[in-house]
């Protein structure tokens, strides 16, 4: 936004590297750790390579970031096969 755009997949992108941790963790068995430092790499990815598409081609922030929200958004969403995980209401919170 200081720089006059303005970052719309930062949403998507954690939604996407949340699912892939937790895949990490409990499909795959690697430990948390590595499973964190690897979705951090997996983020300076994703952000680098948005701002080498803006700085470096000249793509305006807004179009980037929002064929980045529509890309990582789908990604995750196929990924768990359009799903969602959670538990019952009163399950865990009886006094809610």
């Amino acid at each position: 936004i200081i720089t006059g755009g303005i970052e719309l997949s930062v949403g998507s992108v954690v939604a996407l590297l949340g699912t892939l941790f937790i895949d990490f963790i409990a499909v795959r068995g690697m430990g948390w750790p590595i499973a964190f430092v690897l979705i951090l790499v997996l983020g300076a990815i994703i952000g680098l390579a948005h701002g080498w598409l803006i700085t470096r081609l000249k793509l305006q922030p807004f179009v980037v970031t929002l064929c980045g929200l529509l890309i990582y958004r789908g990604v995750a969403r196929f990924y768990t096969a359009d799903g969602t995980a959670g538990f019952a209401f009163g399950q865990n919170f009886p006094d809610l």
